[in-house]
């Protein structure tokens, strides 16, 4: 009964969190190492910006408890209170990535292991193992002393668990931890998820080569090989302990919080990473939304913009909630003990600032606001500098801070018009990220190139998890269903949702690559594409690498069904056929390979299928981006009714008002196309036609009936 209630008190907290009302804009500040009269003066200065919020306390474990039995929360007190007097917000981190020294000194065991025995300097960050049960009781205490000091503090409206703590997952082999306590939890996850070592054996095929094993505590972690050998079901097994093992440690933190009587938006800081486990169960329970690190590059940089807007999609459609924080991003330089990165000029500053706003985030935050004097990072850009004034940048955060303080309610109001969901999840970025299929990583630039193309066409698109999926409710409010590279997809436990969504007129887009092995990374013996055939009308009994580079005359031809222009294939093409059945609805070819010389030649790249009231096309080969977007296009998914880009340089995101954010990411002009005579909000100019966009140049267009 205890339990019942437990878990009824976490349900409600979770949704008695207050809508926001204000764009939060501001800044993580340290004020530990800082006189008061340099406090109040940072202060005095943010509030001259229309700064409302500060992050504070994300690495202060160590100035907060200073031994194993003393708590010093009185400066952070004194800071919280400097604060509810002008009005400002604070987010409050737990700070459990980076620990006490006392605490590493005297417990060494919990330290990260490399691979040779060494352990982890205490000095540096992310530094303990958080499978280790010391570690986790220390922690786990000073959460608790942590909510109960601060839970009903009128300043504190949201909590942050730890820090960047995807960063341990996504490293090189070398950066494994191999702590004994985290060996040991490994074993214990395997036990879980294999229940026996007969189940486990059979499981991930180790009959193969004969590398059966006899106890799960014989299966070590992945470490380096003497053939090289990646060891794949080993690495794809260590993922997904990785990504349980992440989320079960700040749902643990999360659940303290609620317990403890907190009442604001818990959350934690992720990176832009494939394998940020945002959406593992445990981790979704955990928070009310998403928070997001983006640093931007000072050059160029499409595939940065690409996949930081494909994130900013991940994170704002996770929890259904339309919209995520930016919890670290730029101000002035990048750099630790020599600069990295130069500082941007205004225009690229503020269409940094400018672009997660467009993209649904509803709380942005620099980091840093006061700039470090040793430590990791004493050459990080702060909106003040060494000598406690504004650095050079600072009139540029006011103008943000205007521009938020009178538009941060529009925003808020009308987020992200989402008319297409991409399906992803962990386990299946896992498996793309372990089993790329060619040596280009077609999979994930499949991936990144659908979510490109909408941004190109002004189609807001939404990604949604397998479990969601699951349930036709979750399909039915878009208009599309993209379903990229899913190679270790469960097709057959979406099928029944993916047939009742098409037959009430949904369209669904399956690409190559999707159900070709199964969840443990075993390739499929029945055949690939075998359940999703079903939905699809289309078996995948073969697939073939080409050589495409070597002959102008290969393309995808396509028929008069689709009015789809000749494109350039790609060299991983599958091998198409009808499902054999009585069915007035079989799938018809609409595109066939011309590969003059190759055994591909003339076989079909693609099939349509009309289901019910709806469309499903399969893709046996990639057009890439381009002509995904001229494809989009020929299936009804036209640009926005207010513009559409021309190049991948410009990002173009629809909002729930009608509005249409326009964002140029490079030093170059480039061309907009207007659809109808527009203004723009930012600064009222009446715009149409075609537009030629400045560099870094920002427009958030609305419809006006005329052009005067």
């Amino acid at each position: 009964m205890k339990n019942y209630f437990f878990y009824l008190l976490l349900l409600v907290s979770q949704f008695a969190v207050a809508q926001q009302t204000e764009f939060l804009y501001g800044a993580s500040v340290y004020p530990e190492f800082q006189t008061k009269a340099e406090q109040q003066k940072l202060l005095d200065y943010f509030q001259q910006a229309n700064i409302n919020v500060i992050r504070v306390g994300e690495t202060s474990w160590g100035n907060l408890q200073p031994d194993s039995t003393t708590y010093t929360f009185g400066w952070l007190r004194e800071y919280l209170d400097e604060m509810h007097r002008r009005g400002l917000k604070a987010i409050l981190g737990t700070a459990s990535f980076h620990p006490p020294q006392w605490l590493a000194a005297q417990h060494p065991e919990i330290l990260f292991q490399f691979e040779d025995g060494r352990k982890a300097h205490p000095l540096g960050r992310r530094v303990c193992s958080r499978s280790h049960p010391v570690y986790q009781k220390y922690v786990y205490a000073f959460v608790r002393r942590l909510v109960a000091e601060f839970h009903d503090h009128p300043a504190v409206v949201g909590w942050q668990v730890d820090n960047e703590i995807d960063l341990e997952i996504e490293q090189p082999t070398k950066q494994i931890n191999y702590n004994p306590a985290h060996q040991r939890a490994f074993t214990d996850w395997l036990r879980t998820n294999y229940h026996t070592i007969g189940e486990l054996n059979e499981r991930l095929h180790f009959t193969e080569w004969g590398l059966k094993v006899t106890r799960f505590e014989d299966l070590a972690l992945p470490r380096e090989t003497i053939d090289g050998s990646d060891l794949p079901l080993l690495k794809l097994a260590y993922y997904k302990f990785e990504g349980e093992s992440i989320a079960n440690f700040l749902k643990q933190q999360a659940d303290l919080l609620r317990a403890g009587g907190t009442k604001g938006v818990i959350m934690t800081d992720w990176t832009t990473r494939m394998l940020s486990p945002f959406d593992v169960p445990a981790a979704k329970q955990a928070f009310n939304l998403s928070g997001l690190n983006i640093y931007q590059p000072k050059q160029d940089n499409t595939g940065f913009w690409q996949f930081g807007s494909m994130s900013m999609d991940w994170h704002r459609s996770l929890l259904g909630k339309g919209n995520f924080w930016l919890t670290e991003t730029r101000i002035g330089v990048a750099g630790a003990t020599s600069f990295w990165d130069h500082a941007p000029e205004r225009a690229q500053f503020l269409m940094w600032m400018m672009q997660p706003a467009a993209f649904g985030a509803t709380s942005l935050m620099h980091w840093s606001g006061n700039r470090f004097y040793g430590g990791h990072w004493p050459h990080w850009g702060g909106i003040i500098d060494w000598n406690g004034e504004p650095d050079l940048d600072y009139a540029w955060v006011k103008e943000l801070g205007t521009f938020y303080k009178k538009w941060g309610k529009t925003l808020i109001d009308n987020p992200v018009q989402a008319d297409v969901a991409v399906l992803t999840d962990f386990t299946l970025r896992a498996g793309l990220r372990e089993y790329p299929h060619t040596k280009e990583k077609t999979g994930e630039q499949i991936f990144l190139n659908v979510f490109s193309a909408l941004h190109r066409l002004g189609v807001g698109v939404d990604a949604i998890g397998t479990d969601r999926a699951a349930a036709v409710a979750n399909l039915s409010r878009y208009k599309l269903l993209i379903i990229p590279a899913a190679s270790t997809l469960d097709g057959a436990r979406l099928l029944p949702a993916l047939e009742a969504y098409v037959r009430q007129g949904g369209q669904v887009i399956v690409t190559p690559m999707c159900e070709y092995q199964n969840a443990d990374g075993i390739f499929q013996k029945e055949g690939f594409h075998r359940a999703m055939g079903q939905l699809t009308g289309v078996l995948v009994p073969h697939i073939r690498y080409v050589d495409v580079s070597k002959n102008s005359a290969n393309r995808l031809v396509w028929s008069a069904l689709v009015k789809q222009t000749a494109t350039d294939p790609t060299g991983f093409c599958e091998v198409l056929e009808a499902r054999n059945e009585a069915s007035p609805e079989l799938a018809q070819v609409v595109a066939r390979y011309t590969l003059p010389g190759s055994i591909m030649d003339g076989k079909p790249a693609a099939y349509l299928r009309k289901l019910g009231k709806g469309r499903v096309l399969k893709l046996g080969n990639w057009p890439g981006e381009t002509d995904f977007v001229a494809l989009l296009n020929q299936l009804g998914f036209r640009h926005s009714s207010l513009a559409r880009a021309v190049a991948a340089e410009v990002l173009t995101v629809p909002r729930s008002d009608g509005s249409l954010f326009a964002i140029n990411v490079s030093s170059k002009p480039q061309v907009l196309l207007l659809a109808r005579p527009v203004s723009n909000r930012v600064d009222s100019r009446k715009l149409t036609g075609r537009v030629t966009m400045k560099p870094y140049e920002v427009l958030w267009l609305e419809a006006v009936s005329s052009i005067r």
